[in-house]
């Protein structure tokens, strides 16, 4: 059976899976940048832990009394409020474009650099087949670190508690070096995305010779996901490479060290996906020409049965013709005592001439 196309299930697959971004309100000429839509309301909630080489204190955070930044700060903060964050701005600090951003959801992943913060927006995948990818900023600001996170944060817990319970690295090296942490956990999350489209391409390979219905959506299936999680690694990749290249001295030598390990990672999968891309294209292409060549060898045979059978056509209409029978002249063979008989022997041995020609250039 051939390889039906369906646009409709094409597209439908694809777009369900596009980032899209939320609408921003225009604030009007009047307003300056950076100002937060006032509409932005929700539940918001805020972690902490001050620290330093030797000890760490969990933070109990009010949203509506923020406390001071003294020593190491990490600062864990989930959902999203535009009073709230206005707070976080001007309490703490943070830069009004970077809380912009934070605000808007459906930024893509990259790197910003002011005079005195790093700010990193990243993906967190959600591998449940709908729900877009959870956007992520890791704020570095001197000796503090903020992340923003859209809904939820649990992917972060275990480096919360090895920083609590004083396990790792992280206690006695730079701020920067958390901030490789939070990274280098996210770019972990792809792994088991990226391990099930490298299964899916393998079960492709299977249905290429069972159900063409079923091969041809789950094709549709991976190459969407494929193409959303593209979409995320790739910007991914270069927001990392320009973090571990920059000559912000808020990023020390030890932390670019490990970042490059984290781009190493990152640029890893991206070229596993890409390669189960491949592989998948390669698939698609050998089953359509498959398919193609069963076709062909359909219309060969009847284009030979087409051709025995057009000489026969011919005669038999030639002796249906219905003229006078009276005149010498007129087809006297179909006066013969034998003349069916005689007819059905002569078709008879013009297919197996026919046939016998064929079978000798080798076409049948």
């Amino acid at each position: 059976m051939p390889l039906r196309t369906r646009p409709y299930r094409v597209v439908k697959g694809l777009v369900k899976r596009l980032p899209f971004t939320e609408k921003r309100q225009s604030l009007g000429s009047d307003q300056p940048a950076g100002e937060l839509n006032p509409d932005i309301v929700g539940e918001i909630g805020i972690a902490g832990i001050r620290y330093s080489s030797s000890a760490a204190e969990t933070l109990e955070v009010d949203t509506k009394a923020l406390p001071t930044l003294e020593g190491k700060c990490w600062f864990r903060v989930t959902g999203r409020d535009a009073e709230t964050l206005t707070r976080i701005r001007e309490e703490w600090g943070i830069h009004r474009l970077i809380i912009e951003d934070v605000a808007n959801l459906g930024q893509r992943p990259k790197v910003e650099f002011y005079e005195d913060q790093v700010a990193v927006f990243l993906k967190i995948p959600v591998d449940d087949g709908d729900s877009p990818a959870q956007q992520l900023c890791i704020v570095l600001k001197e000796d503090d670190v903020f992340s923003f996170a859209e809904v939820d944060d649990s992917l972060l817990e275990p480096i919360f508690m090895r920083l609590s319970e004083g396990r790792g690295k992280i206690r006695e090296r730079s701020s920067s070096y958390l901030l490789y942490a939070i990274v280098d956990a996210v770019i972990d999350a792809y792994h088991p995305l990226v391990a099930r489209i490298a299964n899916d391409g393998v079960t492709l390979e299977e249905l290429s010779t069972g159900d063409q219905h079923k091969f041809h959506d789950a094709y549709v299936e991976l190459r969407g996901r494929i193409f959303a999680v593209k979409r995320l690694l790739k910007p991914t990749v270069d927001a990392i490479n320009e973090l571990k290249r920059t000559t912000s001295p808020l990023v020390d030598s030890v932390s670019k060290n490990f970042l490059n390990d984290a781009h190493d990672h990152a640029l890893t999968y991206l070229e596993n996906v890409e390669d189960v891309r491949e592989v998948a294209t390669s698939v698609v292409e050998f089953e359509m020409n498959r398919l193609s060549f069963e076709l062909n060898e359909v219309m060969r045979i009847l284009t030979i049965f087409s051709t025995v059978f057009i000489p026969l056509g011919f005669l038999a209409g030639l002796w249906g013709m219905n003229f006078d029978q009276g005149s010498p002249y007129n087809m006297p063979e179909l006066k013969l005592a034998f003349g069916y008989p005689v007819a059905l022997s002569l078709m008879a041995l013009l297919a197996v001439t026919l046939l016998a020609y064929y079978r000798r250039k080798g076409w049948i």
